[in-house]
């Protein structure tokens, strides 16, 4: 710009002028001066040293005096140090002359000072180090910039000023001497110390005077951050930093920092405490002499002279001669030490150890052995004690004996662990192959006895274990198990069993018994399992056999479970065998007892015949095909079959006779078949195929009921490949041709189908070098109209795509133009209606840039332009969209950023802003920030924030959980009305003691609802809640509640208390009960403000034939209601009955007696009331002679309430079709009726009813025959008759009644059906008031591809009502509409659906419209297509302005199926939804699938992967996605059986980054169980300290040597038994080695070996134990001689001193 102002004389000056100022602030070129600084050093404020220096040169050299070598040595010579320098870091002015003739004048200048002060001493050797000083260090950094323009009258510019601040020390004291004693020491002189402090300043010149600019004001935000009180306290020093900055991100506008305003960032530390120093001691020492050998730890820690205590001290003592051992810890706030001691002697081994907590004894414990060796028997006596706080916890003695070899019995006495002593005792005795366990434990509680027996033979293991137990006053009851395991191989047959039973006389239905028996051979397999529990058997059967030579093949299977007491039956039975002759198969399957499946297949050969029999049964179908087939003469064959089914209760049958000819030869290929039907079809079957090079003909004719049906291919080959098919159904004939053409150049088919409508298409396609094109014509009714057809025409030439498409009135042409980057197209539909596009774009791999022109001919939107970007990161995304059309614009910026430091916290930041010149969205921003963490609970926390224009809303929402409790909050506020402010919090707390939680509900400041509940879940029931709400009289509503249930021998009881407080108002509620097998007793009582004390009590009973109830009611203590009931029930026939109430002044008693035999009845019945009776006696008599049956009653009533005797009598008989029934009530009323029937159709009833006043009598007639019914009802009462007529026609199609009252005109109700062809007329006519009807006419037309129904409702109410609708088919069509008229309104729906006869494609749609709207109410459309390769659905819905929208589409190619669903709805956050997935199974012996579920933005993606093979198997299965935070799970694994006896399984699992994998290993004999047996089990987990964990067993039962290997494996932790036993008569040896992972305790290992000579008597033994490195071998003899003299030796080899070798 200086440039242009100035003429081209000044060009070269001015850019000298430029370039001198670029040289003047480069920082690579050098400054116009150099730098200059001057160096002092002073001790103790004495200046001893003063230097200065003009460039780098002098300054290197002054810097080389201080040297590192240099410090240390004036450190070593205590000597101080005190360097400060200055530093003049830049200083530059310039002036540059501007446009107006002003200069402006650039001036920057920076200095620094650094300060370093150092004092102490120190003194260093090989093995010590002692330090003691201080270090200061201190800086300070200034830069000032001014920018002005200078008028000499007035001065205008901007200065900034940058500074920063830092002045820290340490004062301290180390010192090391070897590894015995460290003492540090940091002084703390200083109440606060200035880390950093960092600032920055703009000022603004005006009138020679510099006024500092405050910036943006209104954004000026501060931070100020301190350590927490916890931290504080614990150090006694608080650090703090505080951040002050104007934010100026939400102003477009604003400048760049740091011309933004003031800024400040400062960090300091702060002593909030009167301590000097942090004083830390460690000391060790160890004392050794010839008497004493002792060693010391001391740990010291503290802060001298602070308010808070903050000292720690530890210390340890070890005395190794005398075995003693103390430690102690001493804090703030606890207070500990243990001591302990160790005996260790050939008699006795004890440990006493005590643990003191806070000065007080807490724990204090003995434990040894003593040992007894005088021979034998040999004793040992163990002991254990333990105190908690003085107070005998356990008290342990015993006594153990060994008597010989595996012989052992022991003795133990418990104390402290119950109030009387608990004795046990045991004897365990051995022998090579039998092993026995006896045990007795005594107790007040408990009195028991156990013995256990195990056996060993060559075949065969077996043990027994008994239990006989007795608590307290309790009977004796025994618990038995035995077990047995036994292999009965006999030669290539392997045979083995397994018996286990278990026997509890306590609980018997608990028994249980089985039995595993399996034998099996190289081609035989069976095993059978039996299950007892209780007395519930289960049975398992399990068979195969494969048998095969050259001549015989037969294949048995069967598996079968039962359990007859559950009427459990599953079963299924295979059979399939093969001769040179027959073929015989069968399959039978159970599902339960009485539902069996079967199925039977039998074939045999024998000369020229072949015989088929095939049967299948089952409980809901049955049928079978029986059929030969002899050959009479060659080539001719002679055919019969017959089959049967079963339809309903009805058996079907079809049979077939004829004959089958072979004509083929080696020209042709001709076969016939003539078969005549009788049964379900009659008729004759023909069917043939005549076959050649290149012609092809096959038909099928069938003739039944005089009418053909004719199935007839051909297909004929020469230049082109013609096919042409005929198929007749009765009456109708269809017919269809396909021609094929197929050279280089030219592809192309043409159809024609004669139908009801000739359907016609020809297609082509072209492919000639650079240009290919495709050409279709379709007509839909050639024959009739030839213009009825759609034509297209597609073309490629070049980068130039051409498409046109025609159907009758109307056109589409398309054009598309590649360039470089882009496309260019036409879209043209009218002659002046088209649209243009074009579209140019620019990708890179993060990023990308789009252009989108549109031009088109619809109004406002005649040019449109589109400029978009994105920016792809790492975990950032933009993307920006600028648009404009006619006069408007819109610009849209969002940048999505990913937070994932971790595996387990997950974050996304979403932040949009829009601005446009449309009016209602000029400003619009959203931001949203989600972040979630997955670890030992689950927590996720969502802010958002939208701006509209001048208005905003926030929104947040937290989630915290876990295993046992949840927390949850969300914010609202907003500018709506009643919508400011609102907040919910929710808490929920689930603990093995209660579950509790509570609801917050905020919607203004001032307004709260909450509610709170807690539910008890230790001993019996309790809960309670409350509710507080700020309306009034709903300040509070609360209850609580208490349930216990106590149980006894004989009785239960229940008590349960509810307490409720409503409107400031308590309700009490108790209820209390007890149970027993024959009596109820119950109480309730209720306590309210409105009401008195309420109690209601209920005793009920039953026992042998007596049932006794009585219920009490009372209020305020005054008895309401008492109700009173016995029943003695001897027999049905025998009943008596007493009943009572009473209530305030009333009383009410009720008896009944009753008697019944076969004729007689007797019945006897009062009730008092106060001073009133009633008695009620009745007998009766019932007599039945041949045809005539007599039944006559009498009863009376009296008492104090009637005022005479009332009697009832009852006369009823009949005979014949006629029958009469008198009954007489008092006050002379009389009812009467008379039944006539002389056949089923026609009969009369006549019933009358008469009183002193009144009289009423009814009669019905009814007539019918074959097609009509007549019924005709009368009814007179007091003089005045009504009737009713009702007739009625089954043709033609009538229904009439008639209705005459005297209250009302007479009513006609008529029904007509008149039937004209296929028109169905019926009408509905009410006629009523003479001249006034209701009428309903319907016309239906009915024809199978044509059906009309109209409908015309009339009345006097209403005008008249139109319904008119109809259906049409025609050939792939099909329409429905129906259309609702009233005065000048109506609704219409229609309804429209195409499809291809074969109804492989089909769409259609429909919609509702209503006269008075001007939108549909409602509409759809769906549409299918199962023809090609892709089946394809859609279904779309509207309602209103609501709509649903699914498409669906499937795939199968090669074995591989694809298919995807995808659904949209006005939901909201479910408007996207789309599951898709894909089946591969076209590679050998592997499986692949993949499924996708999308929500809107967010997706889950299941893939699964299995793979098999003749000896292991694979698979995987991976879920990723970032629905419900589950971003990526995966489980894969093998399992691998390349030899029969091993196994290999592995499974891994992977979560996030997390990986557990499983390994298993299985190695077995399969000879039998007995032999060896080797396992593996390995864990690998990310957890610290489970890294690993690995399990190893093996053992061998089988041969003389018994072994057994056992290995647990934690990490670097290892744990190992290894063991060895071999018993003889000779010889034998036993090994048990053990690893450990103790550092103290590596290895443990003990060994027996022994030996017997039979010629020499001689007897040897040798013991060797081994612990770590320190070995102990013993070595013994034994010698017996004839003579009766013995002679012994024994050797001992220990590490021990003065018995190494003894």
């Amino acid at each position: 710009m200086l440039k242009n102002l100035r003429d081209k004389s000044d060009t070269d000056y001015l850019e000298n002028s430029i370039s001198q100022l670029s040289d003047q602030f480069d920082a690579k070129s050098k400054l116009e001066k150099d730098p200059y600084a001057s160096i002092y050093t002073r001790v103790f404020g004495n200046e001893i040293q003063y230097s200065e220096f003009h460039g780098l040169k002098d300054m290197l050299s002054s810097l080389s005096d201080l040297s590192y070598f240099d410090i240390t040595r004036k450190i070593s010579q205590e000597e101080n140090i005190n360097y400060t320098k200055s530093f003049v870091i830049v200083d530059g002015l310039y002036s540059i002359p501007t446009c107006v003739g002003f200069p402006m004048n650039l001036n920057l200048n920076g200095t620094a000072v650094v300060s370093f002060k150092l004092q102490g001493h120190a003194n260093i050797k090989w093995n010590s180090l002692d330090i003691e000083g201080s270090i200061s260090p201190s800086a300070a950094v200034a830069f000032t910039g001014t920018m002005a323009v200078d008028a000499k009258v007035a001065k205008a510019g901007i200065r900034l000023l940058n500074t920063l601040h830092t002045n820290t020390y340490i004062d301290g004291k180390i010192k090391i001497q070897g590894g015995n004693l460290i003492e540090f020491k940091l002084n703390v002189p200083r109440d606060k110390i200035e880390v950093l402090e960092v600032s920055s300043q703009l000022f603004v010149l005006n009138n020679d005077q510099y006024l500092e600019s405050k910036g943006i004001e209104d954004n000026m935000e501060n931070y100020k951050i301190c350590s927490t009180e916890f931290i504080t306290s614990l150090s006694g020093m608080k650090s703090c930093m505080e951040l002050t900055y104007v934010n100026t991100s939400v102003k477009p506008e604003a400048p760049y920092f740091p011309l933004t305003g003031p800024f400040k960032f400062h960090v300091d530390i702060t002593k909030v405490d009167t301590f000097s120093a942090y004083v830390l001691i460690f000391k060790q020492q160890e004392v050794r002499t010839i008497n004493y050998w002792e060693t010391l730890l001391n740990f010291h820690f503290d802060t001298p002279g602070s308010k808070v205590n903050r000292k720690l001290s530890a210390q340890y003592m070890i005395d190794w001669k005398n075995s003693v051992a103390k430690a102690s810890f001493i804090s703030p706030f606890i207070k500990m030490a243990a001591s302990g001691k160790i005996e260790n002697s050939d008699s006795a081994k004890t440990l006493d150890a005590t643990i003191s907590f806070n000065d007080e004894e807490l724990i204090t414990t003995r434990l040894g052995l003593k040992k007894f060796r005088t021979g034998y028997p040999q004793r040992y006596e163990p002991f254990f004690s333990l105190l908690y706080r003085k107070r005998l916890l356990a008290d342990i003695n015993g006594k153990i004996n060994y008597v010989e070899r595996l012989k052992w019995n022991a003795d133990f006495l418990i104390k402290g662990l119950s109030k009387d002593p608990i004795s046990i005792s045991g004897d365990f005795n051995g022998n090579e192959d039998k092993y026995e366990l006896f045990a007795d434990i005594k107790s007040n509680f408990l009195t028991s006895s156990f013995q256990a027996g195990f056996r060993s033979t060559g075949n065969s293991l077996s043990t027994k274990i008994t239990v006989q137990y007795k608590m307290r006053s309790s009977q004796q009851h025994t618990v038995a198990f035995s077990a047995r395991l036994q292999d009965n191989s006999k030669g290539i047959l392997l045979r083995e069993s397994l018996y286990m039973a278990l026997q509890m006389s306590q609980f018997p239905h608990y028994n249980a018994e089985a039995l595993w028996d399996i034998q099996y051979s190289e081609k035989y397999f069976e095993n059978n399992i039996k299950l007892t529990i209780g007395e519930t058997v289960w049975n398992m059967q399990q068979l195969y056999r494969h048998y095969s030579t050259h001549s015989n093949v037969e294949f048995a299977a069967l598996c079968t479970l039962t359990c007859s007491a559950l009427n459990i039956g599953y079963g299924v039975d295979i059979l399939y065998q093969v001769t040179n002759e027959s073929i015989s198969s069968h399959i039978i399957t159970t599902v339960t007892p009485r539902y069996k499946m079967s199925g039977s297949f039998d074939y045999l050969h024998r000369k020229n015949q072949h015989n088929l029999d095939l049967n299948i049964t089952s409980p809901w179908y049955k049928t079978g095909l029986t059929g030969t087939l002899t050959e009479k003469n060659p080539g001719r064959h002679e055919v019969e079959a017959s089959s049967w089914w079963i339809e309903g209760k009805h058996l079907r049958t079809l049979n077939a006779t004829g004959f089958y000819i072979d004509g083929s030869n080696r020209i042709k290929t001709e076969h016939l078949l003539d078969v005549t039907l009788n049964g379900v079809i009659n008729g004759k079957l023909g069917a043939g195929i005549t076959s050649s090079s290149n012609f092809n003909n096959q038909w099928i004719k069938l003739k039944t009921d005089n009418k053909i049906y004719l199935a007839n291919a051909t297909y004929i080959k020469d230049v082109f490949h013609f096919m042409e098919g005929t198929l007749k159904l009765g009456d109708s004939t269809y017919s269809g041709s396909l021609v094929l053409l197929s050279t280089a150049v030219e592809k192309g088919f043409a159809i024609d189908l004669k139908l009801r409508k000739r359907l016609t298409m020809a297609t082509k396609i072209i492919c000639d070098g650079e240009k290919h094109g495709l050409q279709v014509e379709l007509f839909w009714d050639k024959d009739a109209n030839p213009n009825k057809k759609i034509s297209l025409m597609a073309q490629a030439m070049g980068n130039r795509k051409e498409v046109l498409l025609e159907i009758p009135g109307r056109y589409l042409k398309g054009e598309v133009v590649t360039i470089p980057s882009g496309v260019i197209g036409l879209l043209e539909w009218a002659e002046h209606q088209k649209i243009s596009a074009h579209l140019e774009w620019n990708l890179d791999h993060g990023s990308a840039e789009i252009t989108i022109k549109l031009k088109t001919p619809f109004p406002s939107m005649e040019s449109l332009s589109l400029f978009a970007t994105y920016t792809m990161l790492e975990n950032e995304g933009i993307f920006v969209v600028d648009g404009s059309w006619q006069k408007e614009k819109l610009t849209l910026t969002a940048t999505l950023r990913k937070n994932s430091s971790i595996s387990d916290f997950w974050g996304m930041k979403l932040i949009t802003h829009m601005e446009s010149t449309i009016p209602t969205l000029e400003h619009l921003s959203f931001n949203v920030d989600h972040s979630s963490y997955v670890n030992t609970k689950w927590a996720f926390k969502t802010v958002a924030l939208l701006k509209y224009n001048n208005k905003q809303s926030d929104f947040e929402a937290n989630w915290n959980c876990n295993n046992s409790s949840l927390y949850a909050d969300i914010m609202l506020t907003s500018p709506i009305h009643n919508f400011e402010y609102m907040k919910s919090i929710l808490k929920y707390t689930e603990t093995p003691e209660d579950i509790s939680g509570s609801l917050e509900l905020n919607w203004t400041q001032q307004n709260k609802i909450s509610g709170e509940f807690i539910i008890k879940k230790v001993t019996g029931a309790s809960g309670a809640f409350k509710i507080v709400t700020p309306f009034v009289g709903y300040e509070i509503t609360s209850a609580e509640y208490n349930f216990t249930k106590l149980i006894d021998k004989n009785n239960t009881t229940y008590i349960m208390k509810a307490d409720a407080i409503y409107n400031l108002h308590t309700v009490k509620f108790d209820i209390s009960g007890s149970k027993t097998k024959s009596s109820f007793n119950g109480n309730l009582q209720i306590k309210t403000p409105f009401t008195e004390h309420f109690k209601l009590n209920v005793l009920h009973s039953l026992m042998k034939g007596k049932l006794n109830d009585l219920f009490t009611a009372s209020l305020a203590e005054k008895q309401l209601l008492q109700l009173f009931l016995d029943v003695e029930a001897n027999s049905v026939s025998d009943l008596q009955l007493t009943a009572s109430a009473k209530i305030p002044n009333q009383e009410m008693q009720i008896f009944v007696k009753q008697y019944l035999n076969p004729i007689n009845i007797q019945l006897y019945c009062q009730g008092i009331w106060n001073n009133k009776s009633l008695l009620i006696t009745a007998t009766g008599k019932c007599v039945n002679n041949n045809k005539v049956l007599s039944v006559q009653f009498d009863g009376k009533l009296n008492g104090t309430v009637v005022p005479q005797e009332l009697k009832i009598l009852l006369n009823h008989s009949s005979m014949g079709g006629e029958s009469n029934t008198t009954l007489q009530l008092p006050y002379n009323i009389l009812l009467t009726n008379i039944l006539t029937s002389n056949n089923e159709g026609k009969w009369e009833n006549r019933l009358s009813f008469t009183m002193p006043t009144k009289s009423l009598v009814i009669e019905n007639k009814q007539n019918v025959n074959q097609s009509i019914i007549e019924h005709e009802m009368t009814s007179k009462f007091n003089g005045q008759q009504a009737s009713a007529v009702i007739y009625l026609s089954k043709e033609p199609t009538v229904a009439k009644a008639n209705l005459i009252t005297p209250w009302s005109d007479p009513i006609t109700i008529e029904y007509i059906i008149p039937v004209d062809s296929l028109t169905l007329k019926p009408r509905f006519t009410l006629k009523f008031k003479q001249n006034k009807e209701i009428r309903v006419e319907t016309e239906i037309k009915f024809k199978a591809y044509d059906s009309k129904i109209f409908m015309k409702i009339t009345s006097p109410f209403y005008k008249p009502i139109i319904i008119d609708s109809s259906y049409k088919l025609e050939e792939t069509n099909l329409s429905s509409q129906m259309l609702i008229q009233w005065e000048s309104k109506n609704i219409k729906a229609e309804a429209k659906a195409q499809f291809v006869p074969s109804l492989m494609k089909s769409s259609g749609g429909f919609f509702i419209r209503h006269s008075d709207m001007t939108s549909d109410v409602a509409s759809g459309s769906f549409g299918y297509n199962i023809a090609d390769t892709e089946i394809t659905a859609r279904i779309l819905g509207t309602l209103k302005e609501s709509k649903i929208d699914s498409v669906l589409s499937l795939m199968a190619s090669n074995n591989i199926y694809k298919g995807k669903i995808a659904v949209q709805t006005p939901l909201k956050n479910w408007e996207n939804l789309s599951l898709s997935g894909e089946l591969d199974v076209a590679r050998t012996n592997k499986v692949l699938s993949k499924v996708k579920f999308t929500k809107g933005t967010k997706n889950m993606t299941l893939f699964s992967l299995f793979g098999f093979d003749m000896e292991s198997s694979r698979y995987r299965l991976t879920v990723e996605g970032n629905i419900f935070d589950i971003h990526k799970f995966s489980i894969y694994g093998d399992y691998n059986i390349s030899e029969p006896n091993n196994h290999i399984l592995n499974i891994a699992m992977g979560y996030e980054d997390q990986i557990y994998e499983l390994s298993t290993k299985l190695l077995t004999d399969k000879n039998s169980l007995l032999n060896s047996i080797a396992a593996e089990c390995d864990l690998k987990t990310p957890f610290h300290n489970y890294k690993r964990l690995s399990v190893h067993g093996s053992y061998n039962m089988k041969g003389t040597d018994k072994t057994l290997d056992l290995r647990l494996i934690k990490d670097t932790w290892i744990f190992r038994i290894e063991s060895l036993v071999s018993f003889g008569i000779e010889k034998g040896k036993s090994h048990i080695k053990v690893l450990l992972p103790l550092e103290e305790l590596k290895e443990l290992s003990a060994s027996v070996q022994y030996g017997f000579n039979p010629i020499t008597q001689e007897r040897t033994i040798n013991l060797k134990i081994l612990r770590d490195n320190l070995v102990v071998d013993v070595l013994g003899a034994l010698l017996l001689t004839d003579n009766g003299s013995v002679t012994a030796g024994l050797e001992v080899t220990s590490p021990l001193e003065g018995y190494q070798k003894t």
